[in-house]
This record gives C-alpha cells, structure tokens and sequence, in this order.
C-alpha cells in the first residue's frame, strides 16, 4: 500500500519532505525503513535563519547532495533497495519529447515505461484541468505498476527562494506543448492556469502541471530550476531491484 504524498509542515521544510515523497512516491508504506527517514531529517535543516534559527533557512544544496550519498550506501549495502544521483545543468531540463531526450526525462520515462502501456490517457476540463475520472484512471493504473524512478528537482518558490518540489513525470499542456508533472509540497503555491496547471485528485502522485518551456527556461519566477552557483539541479532517486 502507498502512502498519499506529504505536505511539508513549515515554511523551511520542503527539502526533507519532498525527499520523504520520494520514498512515499516509489515504495511501500511498509517497506519504508525507518532509518532512512531519519537519514533524511539528520540531514536537512541545517542553515541559520536570519533570527540565528537552526533550520530557520531550511536546507543546503550541498546537504541535499549528501543524501545522494547515504542513499547509494544503503543501495550498495543491500541494506534498502535505493540509488541515486545527482544531475546538473542541461542534464536536469525537462526537454523535449523528441529524440532521446534528457538524462532527466530518460530517468523519469524509463522508470514509468511498463505502467504507462497500461494507462488510459487522461481526460481534461475545459479549463484544462485534468478531470476527476481522468485523474484517477491515471493514478490507479501508476499506482498498481508502481514507478521506479522519480526526481527531486530544485526551483524557485512563490517568495523566489530555492524550494524542492517531486518530478513524478512528463505529459503534455492542454494545447500539446510538452508539461512536466510534479508534486509541490507547498500547499498554497500559485497557478497560473496557463503554464501552471493545478492536477487534481492524485495524491499519490502529482499536483502541478508545469510547461517544460517555463521548468527550462531560467526565468526568475516560481516553477522553474534554480540556475545560481550549484548550477540547475535534480537528484534523480531510483528503485532498485529487491532480494
């Protein structure tokens, strides 16, 4: 059984809980450890807010980066079926569907390939929201194939500081141009309804629709990689195979 997706309890926590979707996103409830849970909250929260705070200044990139590392420790060790890495730059766009895409977008697809033969293709209002039934159609078939590979992408928030959202997977705008899916575990974000789209009635898996032009671009405006000193980043987490 999966667990729904989290959202994060305050303002400083969207790295520790979109990396604890992760988890929710690609296992099972009970095949969670919880020591890598705690792995993940060891690591998080570790710069000052400007009231000297600990965690008052949520997460650093360079913290985000180590949990790369315990997870391939615990993959390694055979001790938790997980991998991990690190994508930079124009290895963490969105791209284009065409050819054979980014490493992002081949990680993602190759990941959700055996479920998505079985899905039906979701059906959207008029207002390009994707519809209840359509919603959940998608959402029960993922949910019984069960994804492999998900993406902890760093973008800009609603306040244009870095935040961490669940790329979950790639669909499509309602005008055809190439969307990217991702759970957002910032409740009250902002959409658009033009290059942001909300998606309903899939907690488990996603619940924004962003433009891939808008994810790629650069632009300083929410949903879209952070391109700073750590370059664009996503950490790429996979589900490796069980003894």
């Amino acid at each position: 059984m999966k667990n729904d997706l989290a959202y994060q309890s305050t303002d400083y926590t969207c790295a520790p809980a979109t990396m604890v979707n992760a988890l929710r996103y690609l296992f099972d409830r009970d095949e969670i450890r919880p020591d890598v849970l705690w792995s993940i909250f060891r690591a998080s929260l570790d710069l000052y807010g400007p009231d000297g705070s600990f965690g008052g200044d949520g997460t650093s990139p360079d913290a985000m980066l180590s949990l790369v590392n315990t997870f391939n420790m615990y993959g390694e060790s055979g001790q938790f079926p997980i991998r991990a890495r690190l994508l930079r730059g124009e290895d963490a766009l969105a791209g284009e569907p065409d050819g054979s895409g980014t490493p992002l977008r081949r990680a993602i697809e190759s990941g959700l390939r055996n479920s998505d033969a079985n899905q039906p293709t979701p059906a959207r209002n008029h207002a390009g929201n994707v519809s209840d039934a359509g919603a959940r159609r998608v959402g029960e078939a993922a949910h019984i194939a069960g994804p492999h590979a998900a993406g902890v992408a760093r973008v800009w928030s609603n306040r244009m500081n870095g935040h961490y959202v669940l790329v979950t997977g790639f669909d499509a705008m309602p005008d055809g141009a190439p969307a990217v899916r991702v759970f957002d575990p910032y409740k009250d974000s902002k959409v658009d309804g033009a290059r942001v789209r909300r998606i309903e009635h899939e907690p488990a898996q996603a619940n924004r629709l962003i433009a891939a032009s808008l994810f790629d671009s650069g632009e300083r405006v929410p949903y879209v990689l952070v391109n700073d000193r750590y370059e664009r980043r996503v950490i790429v987490i996979e589900r490796g195979e069980s003894d």
